[in-house]
C-alpha cells in the first residue's frame, strides 16, 4: 500500500498496454474515413521515415503498422503533457496530425488523453512505455528492425559505470553555467529506442546534482539534465517514446534533446562507393513525397540559439504562402541565407500541392543529429540494432553500410559478409562522429555476444573495440582509450558451468563493450540460486560478480572437419513436410513465417509412395541413437536420383500445385531458387546425400552435443559426417558423445548456442584406425549403447550406461588430455 500510495493519482500499471487496446481498435474505423491530401502526405512521409532504417513495410502491413505507430506517438505526447500539467491539445505536428481533421479523430484524441490523465506516469521507475510498445507492435515487426530493448537492470549497471563521479561533477557544473547544451560534454544514446538509457542517465545526473548544487530547484535540475542527455533514433515512433520516457525522469518540464534521424549520418541518395560523398558536412537535402521538389538546409542553421523558433517561422510562412520573415535569416552569411530562401520557396510549393502537418517536425529531427555531431559529447551508452547486413531491404542503405564498414576497416571477409552485424558499424561510426575524443572518451555498447568470437566480427575485433587482441595487419593503430577496453560477456551459461541465468534479451545472448575493465571479463552470479529478476530496476549488491575469461584450449582441427556437411533445407514446411498425424496432407508448423504461414495444409492426392522420405531433425537425435519414426518430407526421386522440378510436375498433380504455389510466392532475391525442387536441393545439400548413405549425425545447435550413426537424409538443423564403415561411425559417435569432451565442444562454439562445425574444427579427433585397440574399443562401446537403446528405448540415459561412459571417458582422456576437463554431472 505504501509503495503504490493511496493519495493522488494511482501509479500507472507496470505494463499498461491493456489500457490502450480499445483505443487502438477504434483507430481502424477512423482511418478508413480519413480523406484529403494531407493525410496521404503524412502516411507517405511516415513510410519514408520507416524505410530510412533499411526495412521495407509490406503493403499488407502498411496501414496496420501506421496506426500502431499513431497510437504510440499520440500516447507518448500525452504522457509528456500530463507530466507537464498541460491541458489537452489536439494533434498538430508530425504524422499524427491527420487525426485532427478525420471524422472521430478529435474525440479519439480526447479519450486517449483522458485515459493518460488518470495515472501518475512519473512515479514508477521502470520504462513502462517500452512495455506498451512491445505489446502493441507485433514481435515480427520489432524483430525486423533488430529491436531488442535493454532491460532496466542492465541499463542501470552500464550508466552507473560509464557516468562516473568525476564526469558527473564536470558535466553538471558545465550545464549549470550554460544557456544551451554545452559543447564537448554530455551523454548520448545514438540508437535510443524507447529511451531506457536516457531515463537512467537522467536519474543518475539528477541524483548527483544536490551534492554539487544544493539550492537548485526542480526547474534548474530538469534543465541541467536535459542539457546533458541526448538521444537519436532512426525510428520515428521510438523517438517519440524516448522523449516521453526522458520526460518521466525529469522533476519539471524541460525540452528533451531526443531527435529522429540516422546516427550513421548517411545519405541514401549518395553514390555507393564514394564515402566522401556520403556525408555532406555543410547541408542536408529534403524532398517532397513524390520527389519532384528538393531543397537544402545548412547545418549551421542549427547552431543558432533560437533555431527552433526560426524553423517554425520558416514553415509557417510557407504554409501561409507568405514571404520569408527577415528574422529567419538574421545574422546568417550570404550562402546560408540563399539556401534558406530556396528552402522557403520549395516548401511553399510542396505544401500547396501535398499539404502540411509534418515539415517543421521533420526538418528539425533530421538536422539535430548533425547538430549533436558538430557539438560533440564525451560519453556514449547504447544498444545498437541487432540486424544483419543481408536483412537490410533498401538497396541504397545496404550499399552505403557496406561502403562505410569498409571505410572503418570492419567489413568482414567474403565468406562472412552476408552475416555482418550492423551493430559493429554503429560502434565504430558513432564513436568517431559524436565523441570529442574518440580514443579516450568512454562509450559502452550492448552487442550480440557473437561480437566476442564470431567470424562475422573478426575485423571489428581487430580494430581493438573489444580489447580481444585480434589485431590484423593494416588494421590501424588506436590509442589506449575506450576502444582498447575489454568486453563483459553476459552469456547466461558458460562452458565451465558459471552462470548468469538472466539473458537480457530473452533467447539472445549479449555482451557489453567499453566498460571500465582493462580486459575481457565474464559476468556471473555469486550464488547460482539467487538470480536476477528480469523486471528489476537494478541488480542488488552481492548478486553478480565479474571473473576472468576462460583460457583457450590448444585448438586444432580434426581430419573429420573436412567431411562435415550441413543438412538439406526442407522448406517451406507447408509445401514439403508431411503431417505425421495425417499422412494425406502437408504440415503447417505453429511457428511459420510469412508468406507461407497464410496457407492451409495441402492434400496429397497422387503422391508416389517412394517420394515420402524420412529425414533426421534435432528432435530425432539422442546420444548414440536415432529416435524413430522419422518425420517425412516430399522428395521427388526415382530411387537412385532426384527428379528435376519439371519432371516431378509431369508425374504428380499434387507436386504441380505445390510447385506453382512456391513459384508465385517465393522471394525474388538473386540467390532464391526459382523452383521448389531446387529449393529442396539448395546449395546441392540434398543431392550430396542422395541416395542416403552411412553418416554420423549431430545437432547443429543446442546446449549439449548429441551424435548417432544413421543412414537417412539429414535436414539443415543437423550436420552429417560421412563414414566408410559402421565401425568407424560408432567410433566417431563415441567421441562426439564423450562426457569428458562436452566442455570442449561447448567452449569451441562461436556463438552461445550453435555448434556448427566447431566440434571438429577445434577438437582434434583423430581418424579412425581399425588397427588401434582404443579406437576399436570406443566403437564397441558405442555399438553396445546404441544396441541397448534400440532394444529398449525406455532405458534411462546416461544412468543406465555409467560403466560404458566411464570407460569411454578413460580412453578419450588418454587420447586428448588437453581437451578433457573434470567430468561434471550436467555434461551427461
Amino acid at each position: 500500500a505504501l509503495a503504490e500510495r493511496s493519495a493522488g493519482k494511482p501509479w500507472v500499471p507496470a505494463n499498461p498496454a491493456d489500457l490502450f487496446r480499445p483505443l487502438r481498435d477504434r483507430l481502424d474505423g477512423i482511418w478508413s474515413s480519413a480523406t484529403g491530401e494531407s493525410a496521404e502526405t503524412q502516411v507517405r512521409l511516415w513510410h519514408d521515415l520507416v524505410r530510412g532504417s533499411g526495412i521495407e513495410v509490406a503493403d499488407e502491413r502498411r496501414d496496420s503498422l501506421f496506426l500502431d505507430h499513431c497510437l504510440l506517438v499520440a500516447l507518448a505526447r500525452y504522457v509528456s503533457r500530463s507530466l507537464d500539467g498541460a491541458a489537452y491539445e489536439p494533434p498538430s505536428d508530425g504524422f499524427i496530425a491527420w487525426l485532427a481533421d478525420a471524422p472521430g479523430g478529435a474525440q479519439w484524441s480526447r479519450d486517449l488523453f483522458a485515459v493518460v490523465e488518470r495515472y501518475d506516469w512519473g512515479a514508477r521507475e521502470a520504462d513502462v512505455l517500452r512495455n506498451v510498445y512491445m505489446a502493441i507492435v507485433p514481435k515480427a515487426d520489432r524483430k525486423l528492425y533488430g529491436e531488442y530493448y535493454t532491460p532496466d537492470w542492465l541499463a542501470h549497471l552500464i550508466v552507473e559505470e560509464t557516468l562516473d563521479d568525476g564526469w558527473l561533477d564536470d558535466a553538471i557544473r558545465a550545464a549549470h553555467q550554460a544557456d544551451a547544451p554545452p559543447a564537448g560534454i554530455g551523454v548520448l544514446d545514438p540508437t535510443c529506442g524507447s529511451g531506457t538509457f536516457l531515463f537512467h542517465a537522467a536519474r543518475r545526473i539528477l541524483a548527483a546534482i544536490p551534492r554539487l548544487l544544493p539550492s537548485a530547484d526542480a526547474a534548474a535540475r530538469a534543465r541541467i539534465a536535459s542539457h546533458l542527455v541526448h538521444g537519436i533514433d532512426i525510428h520515428p515512433v521510438a523517438v517519440e517514446m524516448a522523449r516521453a520516457t526522458l520526460r518521466r525522469a525529469l522533476p519539471a518540464p524541460a525540452e528533451p534533446s531526443v531527435h529522429q534521424g540516422d546516427a550513421l549520418l548517411m545519405s541514401d541518395t549518395a553514390t555507393p562507393g564514394l564515402t566522401g560523398h556520403m556525408f555532406n558536412p555543410d547541408e542536408s537535402e529534403f524532398a517532397s513525397p513524390d520527389g519532384r521538389h528538393r531543397f537544402h538546409v545548412p547545418h549551421s542553421f542549427t547552431d543558432l540559439p533560437d533555431f527552433a523558433t526560426r524553423l517554425n517561422s520558416l514553415v509557417r510562412a510557407a504554409c501561409d504562402g507568405a514571404a520569408l520573415p527577415a528574422s529567419v535569416t538574421l545574422g546568417m552569411d550570404e550562402d546560408d541565407r540563399a539556401w534558406i530562401q530556396d528552402a522557403h520557396g520549395s516548401l511553399t510549393r510542396i505544401i500547396e500541392e501535398d499539404g502540411d502537418g509534418v515539415w517543421a517536425w521533420y526538418i528539425r529531427n533530421q538536422l539535430m543529429p548533425r547538430a549533436i555531431a558538430r557539438r560533440k559529447v564525451n560519453r556514449i551508452v547504447a544498444n545498437p540494432p541487432w540486424l544483419r547486413w543481408n536483412e537490410i531491404q533498401t538497396s541504397p542503405r545496404k550499399e552505403n553500410v557496406r561502403t562505410l564498414a569498409q571505410h572503418r576497416n570492419i567489413w568482414p571477409a567474403a565468406h562472412a559478409q552476408t552475416g555482418f552485424d550492423i551493430g559493429g558499424l554503429f560502434v565504430a561510426e558513432t564513436r568517431e562522429r559524436f565523441l570529442g575524443k574518440p580514443d579516450e572518451d568512454p562509450s559502452a555498447y550492448v552487442l550480440n555476444a557473437a561480437a566476442l568470437k564470431s567470424e562475422n566480427w573478426r575485423a571489428f575485433r581487430a580494430q581493438g573495440f573489444a580489447g580481444s587482441g585480434e589485431r590484423g595487419a593494416g588494421s590501424g593503430e588506436r590509442g589506449a582509450g575506450s576502444g582498447e577496453r575489454g568486453a563483459v560477456d553476459f552469456t547466461s551459461s558458460h562452458p565451465d558451468g558459471e552462470v548468469l541465468a538472466a539473458r537480457p534479451f530473452g533467447g539472445a545472448e549479449a555482451c557489453v563493450i567499453g566498460l571500465r575493465n582493462a580486459a575481457q571479463e565474464r559476468m556471473v552470479l555469486v550464488d547460482p540460486a539467487v538470480k536476477i529478476d528480469p523486471a528489476a530496476l537494478f541488480v542488488p549488491k552481492g548478486v553478480i560478480k565479474r571473473i576472468p575469461p576462460l583460457e583457450p584450449l590448444p585448438w586444432e582441427s580434426s581430419p573429420y572437419a573436412a567431411r562435415a556437411r550441413n543438412g538439406a533445407t526442407i522448406f517451406p514446411a507447408v509445401l514439403v513436410r508431411i503431417d505425421p498425424d495425417d499422412r494425406s496432407r502437408t504440415q503447417q508448423p505453429k511457428r511459420s513465417g510469412p508468406p507461407w504461414s497464410r496457407w492451409e495444409p495441402f492434400r496429397l492426392t497422387d503422391l508416389p509412395d517412394d517420394w515420402r522420405v524420412g529425414y533426421i531433425g534435432p528432435r530425432n537425435l539422442a546420444p548414440f541413437s536415432i529416435i524413430r519414426p522419422l518425420s517425412e518430407a516430399i522428395i521427388p526421386n526415382n530411387g537412385d536420383r532426384l527428379l528435376s522440378d519439371e519432371d516431378a510436375r509431369t508425374r504428380s498433380a499434387t507436386w504441380r500445385s505445390l510447385s506453382s504455389t512456391y513459384a508465385r510466392h517465393a522471394g525474388r532475391g538473386g540467390s532464391t531458387p526459382k523452383a521448389l525442387a531446387d529449393n529442396l536441393n539448395f546449395g546441392g545439400k540434398l543431392a550430396k546425400q542422395w541416395p542416403p548413405s552411412l553418416s554420423v549425425v549431430y545437432n547443429g545447435s543446442g546446449q549439449h552435443l548429441r551424435a548417432a550413426l544413421a543412414r537417412d537424409i539429414v535436414e539443415h538443423a543437423c550436420y552429417r559426417v560421412p563414414v566408410e564403415t559402421e565401425e568407424e561411425g560408432y567410433y566417431l559417435a563415441a567421441m562426439l558423445n564423450a562426457p569428458r569432451l562436452a566442455f570442449a565442444f561447448r567452449f569451441a562454439r562461436k556463438t552461445d548456442r550453435h555448434f556448427d562445425k566447431t566440434p571438429l574444427e577445434k577438437v582434434p579427433i583423430p581418424l579412425f584406425n581399425p588397427r588401434d585397440a582404443d579406437h576399436r574399443r570406443l566403437s564397441d562401446l558405442s555399438f553396445q549403447i546404441a544396441a541397448a537403446i534400440g532394444a529398449d528405448s525406455d532405458r534411462e540415459y546416461p544412468d543406465s550406461f555409467g560403466d560404458e561412459l566411464a570407460e569411454i571417458d578413460r580412453i578419450v582422456q588418454q587420447m586428448l588430455p588437453d581437451f578433457t576437463g573434470p567430468p561434471r554431472e550436467d555434461d551427461r
